[in-house]
């Protein structure tokens, strides 16, 4: 049996109802390069014909290497992609490039198991990057964003799969399973927020539970998100893509004087 199966009963049918409802692939960045401005660097981001890509000098422990990249195109002008690293590193990197503000965001997650018993919430690390394409630093990096807080949203990634999401506060959000294996299943989890662009934000979950992270781009425009969960369970490290149609299901007004802020 797989060592997932055995810690999460189920966890092969649920991933496999994760990406029912993902965009699709896109090939628009194939041929195509990308000098990266970090503020202390400079990176390079090159995709081949075949949709592997090859990256150098970007701020990680894997500075330089080749893989092949999971690329979807999550709005106008704004690519999420996976690129994976070796799973004995027991790191994800997630890039996201938007053209249309000319800057690129590379979300570094690894695993750290002593991050519980120093007292944080996961044992999965997180760190953004921010950088401009054309090789010069991107300037100021994206803002944590509020707009989310209050909304209750459900996100449909199959027709027997939905999540329901409760974004609490700027450090937490609650969710609970609707359909599938995990029917039922519910937690509450620490949870990033960051502004993209009108109505498009970055939104990231470290589980307490397991070992695990989500890291979406949330459009609230075309109410969609593109994602990637991660994570390791029982020595196996994996990157499961997601992607889901999404509804708001209302959102909460507080009383003057009352924040979840």
């Amino acid at each position: 049996m797989n060592p997932l199966e055995q810690a999460l009963p189920g966890f092969d049918d649920f991933a496999a109802q994760l990406c029912l409802n993902r965009l699709p692939d896109s090939p628009a960045l194939r041929g195509r390069r990308f000098v990266l401005g970090f503020a202390e660097q400079r990176g390079e981001l090159a995709f081949d014909k075949q949709g592997e890509v090859r990256w150098q000098g970007l701020p990680l422990v894997l500075a330089s290497g080749t893989a092949q990249a999971d690329v979807v195109q999550a709005c106008a002008g704004l690519f999420f992609i996976d690129l994976p690293l070796p799973s004995a590193q027991r790191q994800s990197l997630v890039v996201i490039i938007d053209e249309q503000r000319s800057r690129a965001l590379l979300v570094h997650s690894w695993l750290d198991t002593e991050r519980k018993a120093r007292g944080l919430a996961s044992n999965i690390g997180q760190a953004l990057h921010h950088a401009g394409l054309d090789g010069r630093p991107a300037g100021a990096p994206p803002e944590r964003s509020d707009e989310l807080i209050g909304k209750r949203v459900l996100n449909l990634y199959s027709q027997d799969t939905a999540v329901e999401h409760v974004y609490l506060n700027s450090r937490w959000y609650a969710y609970q399973i609707h359909g599938g294996v995990r029917h039922g299943d519910c937690d509450c989890d620490e949870a990033s927020y960051f502004k993209l662009r009108d109505q498009l934000y970055l939104v990231s979950f470290r589980e307490k539970a397991v070992d695990v992270a989500i890291v979406f781009v949330l459009d609230t425009r075309a109410w969609r998100n593109t994602g990637m969960a991660l994570g390791e369970v029982d020595g196996a490290w994996f990157n499961v893509p997601i992607g889901a149609q999404v509804r708001l299901l209302s959102e909460t007004a507080y009383p003057e004087g009352i924040s979840p802020l």
